[in-house]
């Protein structure tokens, strides 16, 4: 899931130098520093030290990390996961919904997300959801995908994420012991390519 409060304080818009320019993203290696790595949120930053390298080693997901331009020591500044997933039809908000849909849709799932206190605050969202965007539009090419998914914890994080153009799913009823998140929310690929291309120009 993408951040609890803790680990979304660094993406709320804020104002502040742009910073992006100077982070350059790569695939996470053995070669990362992620020692020092805190977001606020322990979840988050237990994964990246102790899972992360190892889930993508077993193709769980692929984890991309943000470091700065020219540091030798490759210091990790922040990260997002994208993994495969699907999405069922009764997830589709009926704007979405095709003639033809399928029961069950290919989709690519941004799960994690998460930037180091020492940068919080710097307006990085923005560059960090295009990037994913980015890597997620060039995958579905090759491997197909409607949507890129993200799941919220929270209705706080739900209204966020609407605010750069996620759609939010239809509800659907959980049980008292249902470890689902508070809200799905899907970008279809074809709209988010789009995006992407104007924000070029």
């Amino acid at each position: 899931m993408v951040g609890g409060d803790k680990a979304a304080e660094g993406v709320r818009p804020e104002a502040g130098p742009p910073l992006a320019a100077q982070l350059i993203q790569e695939a996470l290696s053995e070669h990362h520093d992620v020692s020092s790595f805190k977001c606020g949120s322990n979840q988050y930053d237990y994964y990246l030290k102790k899972w992360a390298l190892r889930r993508q080693h077993e193709g769980y997901a692929q984890v991309h990390v943000w470091v700065a331009a020219g540091d030798t020591s490759r210091r990790v500044l922040a990260y997002f996961t994208l993994s495969p997933t699907e999405v069922t039809g009764d997830e589709v908000p009926p704007s979405l919904i095709l003639p033809d849909q399928w029961k069950r849709i290919p989709a690519i799932l941004l799960g994690k997300l998460a930037i180091d206190r020492s940068i919080q605050g710097r307006n990085l969202l923005p560059a960090l959801l295009a990037s994913a965007g980015q890597v997620t539009v060039e995958a579905s090419k090759q491997v197909g995908g409607r949507f890129l998914v993200i799941d919220a914890e929270n209705e706080r994080l739900a209204l966020l994420y609407e605010r750069f153009g996620f759609t939010r799913a239809p509800a659907q009823e959980h049980s008292a012991e249902d470890r689902r998140p508070h809200a799905r929310l899907l970008y279809p690929m074809n709209e988010l390519e789009a995006a992407l291309r104007a924000e070029e120009h």
